[in-house]
């Protein structure tokens, strides 16, 4: 995630894939964030992983631990299907099917498919109080980041057709 600073007045940040996802969080939650510009990002918080070498794996999810943390606490997240060593095998088998390292998708619809999305694992977008740019193209090979994209859009326009939300 990188930090843009425009003037005294305009603080931003961006980031695509994971970063995106944290530069919308740290927007949710901090609101002298003034533009946010998500390249790739999921509209919820996954569960933390590792990387590194762990039996032979490059990759692994951290048992109850949340991506992102606010105050101390980590924030409710959506665990992943896979854990440790089945998940790295699922990238690998993934990878070599579609000849991409990076393409992996299976492992996120499959962790989506078998855990409803919780609203407490939703990031907020509706408490940026700055401008929001959010990116995802149909074809992304890692995860549906334009299905998450849609999803914030929808969330938005929803809270701000309820007679309980005031921006």
């Amino acid at each position: 995630m990188k930090r843009i600073h425009f003037d005294v007045e305009t603080e931003g940040f961006y980031g695509a894939s994971t970063t995106g996802t944290l530069a919308l969080t740290a927007a949710a939650y901090f609101p002298d964030i003034t533009l946010t510009i998500a390249m790739t990002p999921s509209d919820f918080i996954w569960q933390g992983f590792m990387q590194g070498e762990k039996d032979g794996c490059k990759e692994w999810p951290i048992e109850g631990e949340s991506l992102f943390s606010y105050l101390g606490k980590p924030l409710p997240y959506m665990p992943f299907v896979y854990q440790h060593p089945k998940y790295w095998q699922v990238v690998q088998a993934e990878s070599k099917r579609a000849g991409d390292m990076l393409n992996s998708r299976k492992l996120f619809d499959d962790s989506e498919a078998a855990h409803p999305l919780q609203e407490e694992e939703m990031i907020p977008v509706e408490n940026i109080k700055g401008k929001l740019l959010a990116i995802g193209a149909e074809d992304d090979g890692l995860w549906d980041a334009a299905k998450y994209v849609r999803r914030m859009k929808n969330r938005l326009a929803q809270r701000l057709t309820s007679a309980k939300w005031r921006p």
